[in-house]
């Protein structure tokens, strides 16, 4: 029997009453068989104070960073948390929120379909033409643009666990296409047209806008893009993850390519 529990991760920085619209979200879903984990990035006094004095129920786990790390890092603290938990996890960035029925409804889809990932739309946020199917991230997402923009992702444990998968850690935000493309080596997504989240838009006052990338991080991330291109075969996905490249050292990445 497949495990069922849904973890969702919350990393947040210095935006309260956004962090307590996502925590509300998750504590009304329909479906109750879920965590919440909350990576706070070295915040302000204030978000420590409320998570330390709120009686929130044991669902709701709150780690706070030292230091501001990034998002990348927090996200593979939430990992490595989750490293010996089955089920599925759920990325919910702080200023978006969950449909009521997201998990009721991705559970289901996950009972009918067997898939390992999930994705969905961020409401306003996604564009697709193609839905109720699996899909190569690589093929149809990053190369084909027959999806486009940001999406809500559900995914199982054991595939990350198993392969070690985490996001870029010599980089504090963003890039995520790397994390989702070395996914995609081991199992395809199955896409559904449901909105389950929903967000305002990208807001440049959280945790992204502490980006502040070396020459060594351009560095590593041509070593992450010679990964993927050993990987992949067709030379239009080289020419893609090379204009991303491109883009980041023009500062345009975070708008052109932001997942």
């Amino acid at each position: 029997m497949v495990n069922k529990t849904i973890y969702i991760v919350t990393v947040t920085h210095n935006r309260l009453q956004l962090l307590l619209r996502a925590i509300t979200s998750v504590l009304k879903q329909t479906y109750t068989d879920f965590e919440m984990i909350i990576i706070d990035d070295s915040s302000n006094n204030e978000t420590y104070k409320h998570m330390k004095k709120t009686a929130y129920p044991p669902k709701i786990k709150y780690i706070k960073n030292i230091s501001n790390m990034g998002a990348n890092y927090s996200k593979n603290t939430a990992l490595s948390f989750l490293s010996q938990k089955k089920g599925y996890v759920l990325f919910l960035d702080d200023d978006d929120f969950l449909n009521q029925n997201c998990l009721n409804i991705a559970v289901r889809y996950i009972k009918e379909t067997k898939a390992n990932w999930l994705i969905s739309n961020r409401k306003n946020m996604l564009k697709s033409n193609i839905y109720s199917r699996f899909i190569s991230y690589v093929n149809d997402y990053l190369c084909s643009k027959r999806i486009s923009g940001e999406a809500t992702h559900i995914i199982n444990l054991d595939i990350i666990n198993s392969y070690q998968l985490r996001f870029l850690k010599n980089i504090k935000n963003g890039y995520e296409f790397t994390f989702f493309s070395k996914l995609s080596y081991y199992t395809d997504a199955y896409i559904y047209d449901y909105d389950s989240t929903i967000t305002n838009g990208y807001l440049i006052d959280g945790l992204s806008n502490n980006i502040s990338m070396k020459f060594s991080d351009y560095l590593f991330l041509i070593k992450e893009i010679i990964y993927l291109r050993n990987k992949l075969s067709e030379k239009t996905k080289i020419i893609i993850l090379t204009t991303l490249l491109f883009l980041s050292s023009k500062n345009l990445a975070s708008s052109y390519w932001h997942y």
